[in-house]
């Protein structure tokens, strides 16, 4: 019981350390092998992200620490009327990049440092 209830405090500890990280996500989004747009935003960990370019797409994702070298990003994104919903498993500072019928997402991730 005792170190169940050390395990349980540990995994509290590490995700309020995660809870205030930002990171800086660069992506380029690619439909029907041309490149819709390469935005780049500084989000918070945890936290929605959204952006959009008038009708060509729009993009939503939340960035979740998932260690110390890698971060899980569960995306939302609307091209031309059809909706994606992938996850990628993204390593800081390594592309990372999906491809679901005539769309491709890549996504870098790098920590944002103060």
């Amino acid at each position: 019981m005792k170190l169940k209830a050390i395990a349980t405090l540990l995994t509290l500890c590490a995700s309020a350390a995660f809870a205030d990280e930002a990171y800086f996500v660069s992506s380029e989004i690619v439909h029907e092998n041309r490149v819709l747009g390469s935005p780049s935003m500084l989000v918070l960990a945890n936290n929605s992200a959204s952006l959009e370019a008038g009708d060509s797409y729009k993009l939503s994702f939340i960035v979740k620490p998932n260690n110390e070298e890698s971060v899980l990003i569960s995306t939302n994104l609307n091209i031309a009327g059809n909706s994606y919903n992938p996850a990628l498993l993204v390593h800081l500072g390594q592309e990372a990049s999906v491809s679901i019928d005539d769309m491709t997402l890549s996504m870098t991730v790098t920590r944002h440092t103060q």
